[in-house]
């Protein structure tokens, strides 16, 4: 078994950044032995697309580092996995990261109005031109993913390699839910907010009393 792989949340890039703070991420990241950096067409949520730019006038590529990215999501998902959003949301993560091609690129969230069948046909389709190297999958329930394996392996489309979820302490359903079919097919799994956006690292504790 490999061990754990830590990767930077690119969520927080916005235009607040400047070419000098993107240089300075990059080289403290380095410093800290991460070369791993997870993006999203959404990222960040005031600013889409403006964590792939920043990464892309940053040339993280150029310096080593592994880039994953997501397909763009909005509403409540639906209609954000069709052909054509799925073209155009990796279009402009490319555009915007200033690479060919990514590491992986994710589904970020369920779409419950287009056929697994159709989504699993347009990602396999990206992956035939050479635009990604892995298919990650994010967020989607377990009957949804095993759907998606099965059309996979039925029609020769590529197929999950990865799953991002949360996952830590005080969220651990994936246990029971998830973990096996991931184990079943030989799965990866990166956890998002490992401490609990925060409340895992003992800055947060339990209130002794009403004037706490």
């Amino acid at each position: 078994m490999a061990p754990p792989q830590f990767t930077y949340g690119a969520g927080n890039l916005s235009y607040d950044w400047t070419p000098d703070t993107i240089n300075d991420l990059a080289k403290a990241l380095k410093e800290a032995g991460i070369n791993r950096v997870d993006s999203a067409a959404i990222y960040p949520f005031t600013d889409p697309g403006g964590s792939d730019r920043l990464l892309g006038i940053g040339k993280f590529p150029e310096k080593g580092f592994t880039v994953d990215t997501k397909a763009m999501v909005f509403g409540d998902g639906s209609g954000t996995m069709t052909e054509a959003a799925i073209e155009k949301s990796l279009s402009g993560s490319l555009e915007g990261l200033k690479i060919p091609k990514v590491n992986v690129f994710y589904c970020h969230s369920p779409d419950k109005q287009t056929p697994i069948a159709e989504q699993a046909a347009a990602m396999d389709a990206e992956y035939r031109k050479g635009r990604f190297s892995h298919l990650g999958i994010c967020n989607i329930p377990t009957e949804m993913l095993e759907e998606w394996i099965q059309v996979a392996e039925q029609k020769g489309y590529v197929k999950p390699s990865i799953y991002q979820g949360q996952y830590n302490l005080l969220s651990r359903t994936y246990e029971t839910t998830l973990f096996p079919l991931l184990e079943k097919h030989g799965i990866n799994f990166a956890a998002f907010s490992p401490l609990a956006s925060g409340f895992l690292t003992g800055k947060l504790t339990f209130a002794k009393g009403s004037e706490d």
